[in-house]
């Protein structure tokens, strides 16, 4: 039955509905084609962002992470940074996004980045890694002398719920399985004894002292306090630097024997930061690297390897004399930097503290660490008559040589029963390349062997103000361009050897006016090895321009060196820093095999330390990570031989022989 009633909807509103079927209707036409134009461009018109499913996560836990803004159905990896762990790959959908789920690495902790790359795109989201929290087995250390913070309380500690705070009326959870817990053994915790002196007597198994304030400084971010951190952290070397301040109010102390300083070790390092002293002029709550006080006077208990899940002690007796208030610097020893629990931990029992030992007692159980006793020094070092040479010349090189431990001793022995000349690739003594280091630590051992030896510098020997240490100990050795320099100096330079030509250069590159092309350490590179063209060529430095182990990895600003010493048809770079032995093929400028290309030996082995491999470097052929010694060369005309001495009671070797192009 048909209305006969009039239409009396408004004709504007007829007119608006019209058009917004016409509308509809083109949307849904040109979707299909707006996808094909517009795929390769579906990005973010403000770039790429990367969004976590939490800003704080446990290590070990699962993390979900979205990204958006990239190109259509690209590929890409999610990496953590700074230590490059890749934590999955990923391939964007049709507009660009992409989501993944991943697991945390169990042995993180700290303060990271998660970033994302597909191509040449880029985004990146904070993440903070901590470990599950353990309640100890023993009593914290107890506060004598902590400052007055009413915002943030002394004893954190989350108490677990029993059954009976749960709801009676909810339904049953699903049980889940716990993650197996990380066990950290707090430390013992001792009262102090007030006497009638206003000082206290030190018991005799030490007496605690928790740290008053504590911060670090970061030169990457130079503006940010970090004063109510949990975590306190070092790094250096060619990374910003980090620093770390603990401040302790340390009473007259009576029948004090020794004095340490412990820290929680949250993540693992093979280069343990050392200790120094600083000025009280700062506030935990203030304190940023712009104006934090520069450390002072001489470092003590360098330490090595350090493992996440224990106790850094260091021996700063030395430097506590008599009460009153310290701060003391943790300060880095190379690129490979460590997390470490501050006072503001959650358990208390982590917390850095001061333990001071009374006359007699040891103290507390030490982890296996490196002090940094002198070592007694012969008034003139007399090494053992070699036996004499046979064959070619002999040059017998390693870097990354002397400290508080005794790898260097070891390797000094190989030194001791072989003839011929000594090159090393830097880094000769840690960990600031001072005068008393020197001293204490180079001459005891391959100070034996200084008339015979052409050094390298390397970034360690910079720790001190124009590497001064270093000029001044090896002299004109170290700088034959520049007779009498002892500071400040070029450090590059060539010697012959035999029929062999041999040169030395400073890869600190910001030292000397740069290493790039065009900077005057290439220039005068590149005419040193035109002028002895004709011969057999040998190029030294410390950073190596390849390299597969996890700490340093390659330098591509060493790549000005390595294409000149293509170009000139040089056969070996020797090269350090990586603490480790690495033999690789000869490589082309692109830094591919190629047999009319340079082979480069790192020879990080003269005794401070061991680092692990990460991904093997496409060219690399031998590799080893846990023997000290010494490369030996034997340069006849127009050959070569090589041979890797291993320290006593090591069996790894490695050699070979080439001839000159």
């Amino acid at each position: 039955m048909h209305s006969n009633l009039p239409d009396v909807t408004p004709r504007s509103d007829r007119q608006f509905s019209h058009r917004l079927v016409w509308l509809l209707g083109l949307v849904v036409l040109l979707a299909p084609l707006a996808h094909l134009l517009g795929g390769a461009q579906a990005r973010s018109a403000d770039g790429p962002t990367l969004t976590l499913s939490q800003e704080q996560v446990e290590a070990g836990a699962d993390l979900e992470i979205e990204g958006t803004g990239f190109a259509a159905r690209s590929r890409g990896e999610l990496t953590l940074m700074p230590d490059g762990t890749v934590l999955g790959r990923f391939r964007t959908s049709r507009d660009g996004s992409f989501r993944k789920r991943v697991q945390v690495p169990t042995e993180a902790a700290g303060d990271f980045t998660v970033v994302a790359t597909a191509g040449d795109l880029t985004a990146e989201a904070p993440l903070r890694i901590v470990v599950e929290q353990v309640t100890p087995t023993e009593s914290p250390p107890t506060a004598t002398a902590e400052e007055s913070r009413p915002t943030r309380s002394t004893s954190t500690e989350v108490q677990p719920r029993t059954a009976a705070a749960e709801p009676t009326d909810s339904a049953p959870s699903p049980t889940r399985t716990p993650k197996p817990k990380r066990q950290r053994t707090p430390p013992p915790t001792v009262e102090p004894t007030s006497d009638s002196e206003g000082g206290f007597a030190v018991a005799a198994e030490g007496t605690t002292l928790l740290p008053a304030a504590d911060a670090r400084v970061s030169q990457h971010d130079p503006s940010t306090n970090f004063g109510s951190s949990r975590m306190l952290r070092v790094d250096g070397g060619n990374d910003p630097t980090v620093m770390s301040y603990l401040r302790f109010a340390v009473p007259t102390p009576s029948g004090v024997g020794s004095v340490k300083l412990r820290i929680w070790v949250n993540s693992n390092t093979a280069d343990g930061p050392g200790i120094r002293l600083a000025p009280n002029t700062w506030t935990e709550s203030t304190i940023t690297w712009n104006n934090h006080p520069a450390p002072t006077g001489e470092m003590v208990s360098d330490l090595g390897v350090l493992t996440a899940g224990s106790w850094a002690e260091f021996d700063v007796t030395s430097l506590v004399r008599n009460g009153g208030t310290y701060t003391f610097v943790v300060v880095p020893m190379s690129s490979d930097g460590a997390d470490f629990a501050s006072r503001d931990d959650p358990t208390t029992g982590y917390r850095p503290h001061l333990v001071l030992n009374a006359s007699g007692s040891s103290g507390p159980a030490p982890n296996p660490t490196r002090t940094t006793t002198p070592v007694p020094i012969p008034t003139k070092p007399v090494p053992p008559t070699p036996p004499p040479s046979t064959g070619g010349s002999v040059l017998l090189t390693a870097g990354d040589i002397a400290g508080s431990g005794s790898g260097d001793e070891a390797t000094a022995k190989i030194l001791d029963r072989e003839s011929g000349s000594i090159l090393t690739l830097g880094d000769n003594v840690y960990g600031e390349g001072t005068a008393a280091q020197f001293s204490n630590y180079y001459v005891p051992t391959w100070g034996r062997h200084k008339a015979r030896t052409y050094p390298a510098a390397g970034n360690h020997e910079y720790g001190t103000g124009g590497a001064a240490g270093y000029f001044d100990y090896f002299g004109d050795r170290a700088t034959p361009r520049q007779p009498g320099c002892r500071s400040n100096c070029q450090g590059y330079y060539s010697f012959d050897l035999g029929s062999w030509h041999i040169v030395v250069l400073n890869a600190e590159c910001d030292k000397v006016g740069g290493c790039g092309a065009g900077s005057p350490q290439e220039k005068w590179l590149r005419s040193d090895l035109a002028a002895h063209a004709s011969g057999c060529q040998i190029v030294a430095f410390h950073h190596p321009r390849f390299s597969s182990d996890s700490v340093h990895g390659s330098e591509p600003a060493m790549q000005a060196f390595w294409q000149a010493a293509n170009d000139y048809k040089v056969e070996l770079a020797l090269v350090g820093h990586s603490h480790t032995y690495e033999r690789f093929a000869p490589m082309n400028a692109a830094g591919k095999a190629d047999a009319k290309g340079v082979t480069q030996i790192v020879v990080g082995t003269g005794g401070r330390s061991h680092y692990a491999f990460g991904p093997t470097q496409s060219s690399s052929l031998v590799r080893n990570g846990d023997t000290y010694g010494v490369l030996k060369l034997v340069l006849s005309d127009g050959r070569y031989s090589f041979e890797f001495l291993p320290e006593a009671g090591k069996t790894f070797t490695d050699s070979g022989s080439g001839q000159c192009r």
